[in-house]
């Protein structure tokens, strides 16, 4: 039967590739590292090809292939003795490349696994139907899986004078009309800027430093540790006040900027501080938005 794996990022790919052959669940089919890169569909074009033909007992893909290879003709199956294995099932199925695969795959059937399944409205109930199996953390922790999570909540003494930004904001706006100040407030009165304000990310930066240097540092097992940040703005300003703290050393490690990236959400006078830190260090660091640390 043949049997078509989705997901959403080509390092996923490559792993379920990788998986799968050294599973030897085809045989001797993809018992070889070329076979299993030829079962990776190279491009939309590809893809559409593989499903029309419907000769291949397996097939990798991302979803967004979908995307070129539903505009096609030849991108139609619609054969009931098909499996799509969909990793990732939170992400990605919420909008057109998803229906466009279940346009090209109608009467296949879909199993999807995910470690975040997404509640709210039965998002992932309602695009892959009932939980038909579940591996819970307890149960992972009772396997030796994973070991246990400890919480501890850490939340430094912060506090926001609304009335002084309000009186700030009168003072400042006092040309503008009742619209335009509207509008003004609409776009910055939020709490990002407030978030990440040097003062705030000073105090936390430094409330981290200390608490890891007292309660980690002193095993001398050169512990490290993660701080996810909201903004690769805010990863860099944290790597700058952690660094400043002595007590511990950090990283970056954060995507690509866009050059376009904060024009509605972010001040674009502070983006070039963005692009500054890429040209200097970022791509030997290159992957999501965090500020790495340790003792």
């Amino acid at each position: 039967m043949p049997v078509l794996v989705v997901t959403d990022r080509t390092d996923l790919e490559k792993q379920l590739a990788r998986t799968f052959l050294s599973g030897g669940a085809f045989g001797s089919e993809i018992a070889s590292k070329k076979e299993g890169e030829k079962s990776k569909a190279s491009s939309g074009r590809d893809l559409a090809k593989r499903i029309g033909q419907g000769a291949e007992r397996i097939i990798f893909t991302i979803i967004d292939k979908f995307r070129t290879a539903s505009k096609l003709p030849e991108c139609k199956n619609e054969s009931e003795n098909l499996i799509v294995l969909v990793d990732e099932g939170h992400r990605s199925h919420s909008g057109e490349n998803h229906q466009r695969m279940r346009a090209a795959l109608p009467n296949a059937s879909y199993i999807a696994f995910t470690g975040t399944p997404l509640l709210k409205d039965d998002k992932t109930r309602n695009k892959f139907g009932r939980i038909i199996h579940h591996y819970t953390m307890q149960r992972a922790v009772e396997d030796g899986t994973v070991t246990p999570l400890l919480y501890e909540e850490r939340k430094p003494e912060l506090e926001v004078n609304a009335k002084a930004i309000d009186n700030w904001f009168d003072k400042i706006t006092a040309s503008l009309n009742d619209k335009q100040k509207s509008d003004l407030k609409q776009k910055w009165g939020r709490k990002g800027p407030v978030y990440g304000s040097a003062n705030r990310i000073e105090l936390i930066a430094w409330d981290i430093a200390i608490h890891f240097d007292q309660n980690f540092k002193s095993l001398g097992q050169s512990l490290k540790g993660q701080l996810a940040t909201d903004s690769k703005l805010s990863a860099i300003r944290y790597k700058k006040a952690l660094d400043q703290t002595g007590l511990v050393t950090s990283d970056i490690i954060i995507s690509p900027p866009d050059t376009r990236e904060g024009h509605s959400d972010v001040d674009e006078s502070e983006l070039p501080e963005v692009q500054q830190w890429w040209k200097r260090a970022g791509p030997a660091n290159s992957d999501s938005s965090l500020s790495g640390f340790s003792a």
